[in-house]
C-alpha cells in the first residue's frame, strides 16, 4: 500500500486541536458546577452527564476524524499499466535560447513569453505528441515525442539560456536536430514548431530546410520580439557587441518569413500566451493525423472509498448513540 496524498497529515494537527479543546471545555464544566452548587443540591439543578455514553460519541466521532484524514492522504493499492493511445500529431518545439532571448520587448522577456505559449499548447492537446528542441548556436533533444504532456512541461519550465552551451543563434542547427528528433516517425501528422526571435548568426539552412520539406513535415515559424526590439539585459548591464557597442535585438520577420516561404509552411507571432493554442486550433488541428500510442502508464487502484465509507458509518452510530441519550 501506498500514500499518494502525504501532505493530508497536517490535517491531524486541527483534529488534535479540537480533542484538546473539547477536553478543557469539560474540564471548566465541571469547574464551573463546582463553584455553582454543592455536590448534593448540584443534581438536583443540573440533570446527570451519562459519562460512558459522552464517552462514547467522542471515541465514534474521532474515529470518523481520522479515518477522513485517511481516505485523503489516498490509500492505494497494486499498480496496474495503462497503455496511452491517441489520433493526433506529432509536434516537435524547437525552442531558441540564446542570449537575445532575454530581450524584455515582450514581458517579462522572450524566453518566458515563448514557454509560456508552449506550455499553454501542452495543456491544450488531447491526443498529441509533444517534443521539445533546444537549440543555440547548437541544438539538443531535451524532451523526444511523448505523450506525458506533465513530463514534458516539467522539462519546459526548466529551460533556460544556459540550456545550450554553445552561444549564438543557428536555425540550421534547429532543422537538423528536428530531423532527428522525428528519425523513425513517418507519415504527414508531423509537425516543426521553431519559436525563436529570427536572428541567424551562421550556418546555411536551405540544405536542412530542403531534406525537411522532402520528409513531409510541417515548418511553423513563431517569431517571438517586436520590429522595435530591445536591449538584452545581462548582470551588470546589458549585451555589447565586440566594439562595446550596446547590442539591440529585435525580431527578425524576414528570416522566418524566408523560412516558411522556402518550405511552403506557416508564419505566426506570438503575441500572447494563447497564440499557438490558437495556431492549433485553427490551422493545425485539420492537418492529417496518425494513431499515437504514448507508452504504458502506471497507475494505482485507490481505496479511499474504505475509509471514507467507515468514517460515514460511525458517524451515523455517533448520531445514533446522542438520540437515544435524548429519550
Amino acid at each position: 500500500m501506498r500514500f499518494a496524498n502525504l501532505q493530508a497529515l497536517w490535517l491531524l494537527l486541527p483534529v488534535a486541536g479540537a480533542l484538546l479543546l473539547q477536553a478543557r471545555a469539560v474540564r471548566k464544566r465541571a469547574a464551573s458546577l463546582k463553584r455553582f452548587a454543592r455536590d448534593e443540591t448540584r443534581h438536583s439543578i443540573v440533570p446527570p452527564v451519562d459519562r460512558l455514553r459522552e464517552l462514547l460519541r467522542t471515541l465514534l466521532r474521532y474515529s470518523a476524524l481520522l479515518l477522513c484524514v485517511v481516505a485523503l492522504l489516498r490509500p492505494q493499492g497494486e499498480p496496474y499499466g495503462e497503455v496511452r493511445k491517441g489520433e493526433g500529431l506529432d509536434l516537435l518545439i524547437a525552442l531558441d535560447t540564446s542570449r537575445s532571448m532575454l530581450a524584455d520587448d515582450l514581458r517579462p522577456n522572450r524566453l518566458t513569453a515563448a514557454k509560456g505559449a508552449i506550455e499553454r499548447l501542452s495543456a491544450f492537446l488531447t491526443g498529441d505528441r509533444i517534443g521539445l528542441l533546444l537549440f543555440a548556436g547548437s541544438s539538443f533533444l531535451a524532451c523526444p515525442l511523448t505523450m506525458d504532456y506533465g513530463a514534458f512541461t516539467g522539462v519546459l519550465r526548466q529551460v533556460d539560456t544556459e540550456a545550450v552551451p554553445r552561444g549564438g543563434t543557428s536555425l540550421a542547427a534547429a532543422l537538423e536536430g528536428a530531423l532527428g528528433g522525428f528519425k523513425g516517425v513517418g507519415g504527414r501528422s508531423r509537425v516543426l514548431v521553431v519559436v525563436s526571435d529570427g536572428e541567424e548568426h551562421e550556418g546555411d539552412f536551405r540544405q536542412p530546410l530542403q531534406a525537411l520539406r522532402a520528409a513531409g513535415i510541417t515548418l511553423v515559424a513563431a517569431g517571438v520580439g517586436s520590429p522595435q526590439g530591445a536591449l538584452i539585459p545581462l548582470p551588470g548591464g546589458y549585451l555589447k557587441d565586440r566594439q562595446g557597442n550596446v547590442v539591440r535585438s529585435s525580431l527578425h520577420s524576414a528570416t522566418l518569413r524566408a523560412l516558411t516561404e522556402a518550405a511552403g509552411g506557416i508564419m505566426v507571432t506570438i503575441d500572447g500566451v494563447d497564440s499557438l493554442s490558437r495556431l492549433y486550433k485553427e490551422r493545425l488541428s485539420l492537418l492529417p493525423k496518425r494513431e499515437a500510442q504514448g507508452g504504458t502508464r502506471r497507475q494505482y487502484r485507490e481505496w479511499f472509498q474504505l475509509p471514507l465509507g467507515m468514517a460515514c458509518f460511525l458517524l451515523l452510530l455517533e448520531l445514533l448513540v446522542a438520540l437515544r441519550g435524548r429519550r
